[in-house]
């Protein structure tokens, strides 16, 4: 873990399968980018917390990643956790599970 202020500027591609590996304190991190940004040219700021994913072609915001060296994948701070956003199922007298396994 780096005890000193840190910063660097990183052009890069986001990759097909929609993340960035980036070496951080001698160690290999993966940033979750996003699927809708697959081979979009980024600026990457590095600084001792914060991984900044900025598209180059749009000029915005498309990633932000906290540091934590206990993962190895940091995923997409500024996205909605959860694969579908607003899809919420809640355990009521509406909602039936009769077609799932073992019912």
């Amino acid at each position: 873990m780096p005890t000193q202020p840190h910063f660097r500027i990183q052009h890069d591609t986001v990759n097909q399968f929609s993340k960035r590996t980036l070496c951080h304190g001698s160690l290999l991190h993966h940033l979750g980018i996003g699927r809708t940004h697959t081979h979009t040219p980024v600026l990457m700021p590095v600084t001792t917390n914060i991984v900044t994913i900025i598209s180059k072609t749009g000029h915005h915001l498309i990633a932000s990643q906290c540091i934590n060296f206990d993962h190895n994948y940091w995923p997409n701070q500024t996205k909605f956790p959860g694969r579908w956003p607003g899809n919420f199922v809640t355990h009521d007298s509406t909602h039936h599970e009769s077609g799932r396994r073992g019912t």
